[in-house]
Order: C-alpha cells, then structure tokens, then sequence
C-alpha cells in the first residue's frame, strides 16, 4: 500500500498553513508498510512490505525492497517461457519531469535487465495517479494544506497533522524541514483496517540507481499486454 493510496482515504477538506521549500536536498528513504484487517470471514490479515525512495532534483525512484528467497530464478524463468509478463510490483518506477514539466515514467525490471516506457493511460496501472507532487513529497503539499495541524508530540521540525471523514482518518507526521511525511497512519473508524507507513532516511547512494540502466533494453508497455 503506497501513500499515495492512504491520501486517498480520506476527502474531507480542512484548513491549516504549511510553508514548502523550494529546492529540496537529495534525499533516501525506506518506507516500511504494515497492513492489519479483519475479513467478513473473520480472519485477522496482516501484510508487511519494504520500498526505496530516492529523489533528486526531478528525479524519483521507488524500488520494492525484494527479501531473499521471494524470487526463485527458476521458477522464473521458466515463467519466462510460458508467458512474456511483467510484475509490475517487482519492478521499480522511475518518474523523471522535464523543463516543461512533461512526465516520463517507466518500469525497471533487473533481473531481466529491461525497461518499460509507460504510457499516460495506463499509469494507474502501475500505481501511479499522474501526480508528481505525491511522487515527489509521497503527500501532495496541496492535500496536506487542507490538514487540521494537531499538538500531539512530535519531533524536532515535524509536526502531525490529521484529517477524519464518518468512515475512516488519516494521521500524517510531517518533516517541515526535508519535506515528507515521517509516518502515516490511516484506516477505518470500526477498527477493521489499520495501515501504517513509516520513513526512514537512508545515506544517499554513490550511484543512483537510473544511472546504471543506460544499457537495458527498452520496451513498450503494449507488449506486455495480453
């Protein structure tokens, strides 16, 4: 579950002032997500998952963090051979904006060693609103405008902010100083759904990761369409 996905939990709009920097310092973080919820049938579920966020001046990456054992290179190539496919959970999204600020995503895949141009159309498909706001900041600074600022303690140049509809609410802790969110906290007002995602900041790698894939094979996104 992205941020970008807890943002849209909540829709109620509420008044509150925030100051933005203009120019943001390179930044790594490790998102870590956590997921409980109780099903109709009665099962308690609970999902854990890491992601790696960089971004550099217009520039964001996010890569799932892929613990070792998950993917069996066997099984996946022999995948290989039934069906050309693409997971697009696997893969990491590269979101770049030019001086005209025209978006350009696509899909990295390592293992395979290929990259995906994705078209405008399909950017929800691979989690993406079109938004680069919410990729950049993982909360649009407009959506977090129309949080209620709250008093509960909160670190040195952080401060939470909070928004509630009749179903559901959304608790943000936001780093006023490098400029995203902390923590969210978010789910459903019946206790039924619980999700929280924690940031971490990470030292800023040598390399970035776009950097290396200038010989991977480009490919379009159509041909992974059945």
């Amino acid at each position: 579950m992205t941020f970008k996905q807890l943002i849209l939990i909540s829709s109620l709009i509420i008044s509150s002032t925030l100051t933005f920097a203009a120019n943001e310092q390179p930044l790594a973080l490790l998102l870590t997500n956590d997921t409980q919820s109780l099903g109709s049938d009665g099962i308690f579920r609970t999902e854990h998952f890491q992601e790696q966020l960089i971004r550099q001046q217009n520039t964001v990456w996010v890569a799932r963090v892929i613990p070792k054992g998950a993917h069996n290179a066997k099984e996946h190539a022999k995948h290989d051979e039934d069906h050309k496919h693409l997971d697009v959970s696997a893969a990491a999204r590269l979101i770049a904006k030019d001086n005209k600020g025209q978006l350009n995503v696509r899909l990295v895949e390592f293992n395979d060693k290929f990259i995906v141009n994705v078209p405008k159309a399909e950017y929800d498909a691979v989690g993406f609103d079109g938004n680069w706001n919410t990729a950049y900041y993982l909360i649009d600074p407009a959506t977090l405008k129309k949080f209620k600022a709250t008093n509960r303690t909160a670190p040195k140049n952080a401060r939470w902010f909070e928004s509630q509809n009749p179903q559901s609410f959304i608790h943000v802790l936001w780093d006023e100083k490098n400029q995203y969110p902390l923590q969210v906290e978010s789910g459903s007002l019946d206790g039924r759904l619980k999700r929280t995602v924690k940031a971490s900041v990470q030292p800023f790698p040598a390399k970035t990761p776009w950097s290396v894939i200038s010989k991977f094979n480009v490919k379009d996104y159509s041909d992974f369409l059945d």
